[in-house]
């Protein structure tokens, strides 16, 4: 009992975080505590784009607008371990059963001294830290969990029994004060199950309290406490969550509560109707326009536009988008907006520009833009895509549904035989022998890794010897950083590497 103990109070420890370092040796299972598990990561694909279909043809013609991408080398890493993961919040290595993180630009380690790390995987898509413990002589000391950031700085000291982010401001952590039977009163538990969403008979439970930690003020929001197990989230400023009384609060990050009537957007923008009138405010609290809610309502807020509605006397529904300024961007569409990007929608299956053409005569379920360059833009639905600029025009299309073609987000490809890809993007056709590493392609000569080339354009962006790659982002700051293996006599080692961090130009 006592073993299961320790590794399932660091189960504990990275409360809310689906995937956890192991208790001894690598990074290996903990049994697991009451959170989902993380989906895997993306495997790795080896193949290439097809040929360019004729649904290309009835697309919009023109130069297409790619940027130009470049890695810079910003920093080396020589570490004493090949068992490093990397990670788009640090790299996690481990050396005599003692883990240390480095930072994304390898400029700061804090040196092999926890006992478990990992990244920090919160209910929304920015990471941006690495949750670590350290060992305690007290087996039962379940509060020994903390935050390093991605600079490579402990932001939380070891002292939380379980830390989840609730966005890229705050994070919820709870310390245990001591073991309990009562299920409702129990704020972290632990279970030998794989997947286990409440406390069960046999399970370690902890009482205690919760609070919130607003990263950016580097101190707790007041009043944004509890000791019962009810659901804390966060859009943007502002925390919302059940009290011990069961009120539904919503306070500000000064700790006030929320005027009541506010509609709060889930990038902490929020409107206030009241006389006919509605007003839409900013993350400061300023005021960005005003309208007349009786001509119609701001139903929601897409990056970088607001989504408004009308309805008419026979409650049907029509759709346009407003600026931050509440000025009207784009014409109104009869069937709801699914997906909103900066330069296109997907209304009714249909890709349409903002004044409400059409793009592509076939219908798609899907709309992706790619926000860390702003260029390049997807519309899926099956096996049938089609990737285009800004301005429309194709750069690649298929809409066979042939077997063995495929799309990433950005970029296709297309296996023919054997260890051979042919890709076909931008009006650009080449051919290497490799495999995909993200959105990079790794070229390979007799064995050995050579190149790394982006899949887009077939452009080398580092032309060098090194034994492997790996592909790291950035998500908060939309920002890529590739891991190149140093290697020796053809062998490589994952403790020894150069970081080269992506840019991109018009």
């Amino acid at each position: 009992m006592k073993k299961r103990i320790v590794c399932a109070l660091f189960a504990a420890s990275l409360m809310a975080i689906a995937a956890l370092a192991g208790c001894s040796g690598g990074q290996a299972s903990a049994p697991a505590p009451a959170s989902s598990a993380a989906p895997d990561a993306p495997a790795e694909s080896n193949a290439a784009p097809a040929e360019q279909s004729s649904q290309q043809s009835q697309a919009p013609q023109g130069d297409a607008v790619l940027g130009k991408l470049s890695a810079k080398k910003i920093g080396s890493v020589k570490l004493d371990t090949n068992d490093v993961e990397f990670t788009g919040s640090g790299y996690i290595y481990q050396i005599a059963g003692k883990y240390g993180v480095v930072s994304l630009d390898g400029s700061k380690d804090t040196g092999a001294k926890y006992a478990a790390a990992k990244e920090v995987d919160g209910s929304y898509s920015n990471k941006g830290y690495i949750a670590v413990r350290e060992l305690s002589g007290d087996n039962k000391n379940v509060n020994t969990c903390g935050l390093v950031d991605k600079n490579g700085n402990e932001v939380l000291p070891c002292k939380y029994a379980g830390i989840e982010m609730l966005n890229d401001r705050y994070a919820k952590v709870i310390t245990a004060d001591k073991e309990t039977k009562d299920k409702d009163a129990a704020l972290i538990y632990y279970t030998d199950k794989m997947v286990s969403f409440s406390p069960d008979e046999g399970d370690v439970m902890y009482s205690g309290k919760w609070e919130v930690y607003d990263m950016t003020a580097k101190q707790p929001v007041k009043n944004a406490t509890g000791t019962r197990p009810y659901t804390v989230s966060a859009k943007g400023q502002f925390v919302i969550f059940t009290d011990d009384k069961e009120n539904r609060v919503t306070v500000d990050a000064a700790g006030l509560p929320t005027n009541e009537g506010k509609k709060i957007y889930d990038d902490g923008s929020y409107k206030l109707e009241k006389n006919g009138k509605g007003e839409v405010y900013d993350t400061d609290d300023q005021l960005l326009f005003t309208y007349d809610e009786n001509a119609y309502e701001v139903s929601r807020y897409v990056e970088p536009y607001y989504v408004a509605r009308t309805t008419d006397a026979n409650y049907k529904h029509t759709y346009f988008l407003l600026d931050k300024k509440g000025n009207t961007v784009s014409k109104e569409f009869s069937e709801e907006l699914d997906y909103v990007t900066p330069a296109f929608v997907l209304s009714g299956k249909r890709v349409c520009k903002l004044d409400g053409t059409q793009l592509f005569p076939n219908d798609y379920s899907t709309l992706k833009v790619d926000k860390r360059y702003g260029d390049v833009y997807s519309a899926s639905k099956s096996s049938s895509y089609t990737i285009f600029d800004k301005n429309g025009t194709v750069l690649f299309a298929n809409d066979s549904g042939e077997e063995g073609v495929s799309a990433s987000a950005f970029y296709a490809y297309k296996k023919d035989g054997y260890g051979l890809h042919y890709y076909n993007f931008g009006a650009k056709t080449f051919s290497i022998d490799g495999s995909i590493k993200g959105d990079w392609y790794v070229s390979v000569d007799n064995g050995k890794v050579c190149d790394l080339v982006q899949t887009r354009t077939g452009e080398k962006i580092i032309d060098s010897s090194y034994g492997r790659f790996e592909v790291v982002e950035d998500q908060l700051e939309k920002t890529e950083y590739i891991i190149a293996m140093n290697s020796v006599n053809d062998k490589y080692s994952k403790g020894d590497f150069d970081i080269y961090q992506v840019t991109y130009t018009e």
